[in-house]
């Protein structure tokens, strides 16, 4: 919900990193001929939700790979 009212432009960013990145999506977004975000609660994309709370344990910079084995 914060990402897609932050790129919409309805809620205020008060962290510099999430506003540098914010502002490059905005610009991302501006190169396709039409956009559209929306916001899943996460008892419905449960797996984003794993993902995201994975990756705010990176420090800055950080990159983990993952690879699955079949």
């Amino acid at each position: 919900m914060l990402v897609c009212n932050q790129v919409q432009g309805l809620w205020k960013i008060e962290n510099q990193n999430i506003a540098s990145l914010c502002s490059e999506a905005k610009e991302l977004k501006n190169k396709f001929l039409s956009f559209k975000i929306n916001h899943i609660p996460r008892e419905y994309n449960s797996e984003a939700d794993v993902q995201a709370n994975f990756g705010i344990s990176f420090r800055a910079g950080q990159v983990e790979e993952v690879r699955e084995v079949p």
